[in-house]
């Protein structure tokens, strides 16, 4: 309680100084993705540039707030040397409200710079959010303290390959939407294998000088799939059987 206090009234005289000395001379970009992308990592990195204020999920659960109140919150005043200022969000955000404008704004708004991550290994994709279901550890923090033995989990094969279908379709319809000049598509797969290479060319969509990145975040479940999944063998044979089974050589 006594942390989030200090965290509350640290963020209220930011607020305060950048009401008397920001401005809002800045551009906007936007992460679109699902959970279990690598997102968190993502912003971790493109919080490493000094020009850069990347947020969290900010439309994942309104609160009673509109889209408006939000979206307005966000972008407010921030110091005068930033120059992008932008937050990621899945494809089916928000949760808890049928406001749906954001994704109206981020569709009329046509100077927004879009990054859309996908993980190429979709597999991989569903068994880290199921073992983040059944762990509740969602980030890096307590994670090497679970043993495997808790966070094995068996994968219902229907509800898994419908999740395939479903995470498809909305990255194709993403790309449909959003068809503009300045929209950049990067994969978590890309992202780990050469971070910083990766990096710069994100800098370089945003027209930013290059720098070094960062980040706390470290890749989870480091076991084998086999190890991890109870069902994986009957799991695998469904997947060899789909349309999906160009994942499994993903592995």
């Amino acid at each position: 309680m006594f942390k989030k206090y200090i965290v509350d009234l640290r963020d209220f005289f930011v607020d305060k100084r950048n009401q008397l000395f920001g401005d809002k001379k800045y551009d906007k970009f936007i992460v679109i993705t699902r959970s279990r992308t690598g997102s968190n990592l993502l912003m971790s990195f493109l919080n490493s540039h000094p020009d850069i204020i990347a947020k969290g999920e900010l439309f994942r659960r309104l609160k009673g707030r509109t889209c408006k109140q939000v979206w307005e919150e966000t972008y407010t005043k921030k110091p005068k040397h930033i120059k992008y200022v932008g937050f990621k969000i899945f494809y089916y955000h928000p949760l808890d409200s049928e406001d749906k404008e954001v994704w109206d704004y981020i569709k009329k708004d046509k100077n927004i710079k879009l990054i859309h991550l996908t993980r190429n290994n979709m597999l991989k994709t569903v068994i880290s959010r199921q073992i983040a279901d059944k762990t509740n550890v969602w980030g890096n923090k307590n994670r090497n303290n679970i043993q495997l033995s808790d966070k094995q989990v068996e994968i219902n094969i229907n509800a898994c390959l419908n999740e395939f279908k479903l995470t498809q379709e909305s990255e194709n319809k993403t790309r449909n939407k959003f068809k503009r000049d300045i929209f950049l598509e990067i994969t978590y797969e890309d992202l780990v294998k050469d971070c910083q290479n990766r990096m710069n060319e994100i800098f370089k969509f945003l027209e930013l000088e290059e720098t070094t990145v960062k980040s706390s975040y470290k890749k989870q479940n480091k076991e084998n799939i086999e190890d991890l999944v109870i069902n994986y063998n009957d799991l695998r044979l469904a997947i060899e059987k789909s349309k999906w089974s160009y994942i499994l050589d993903l592995e």
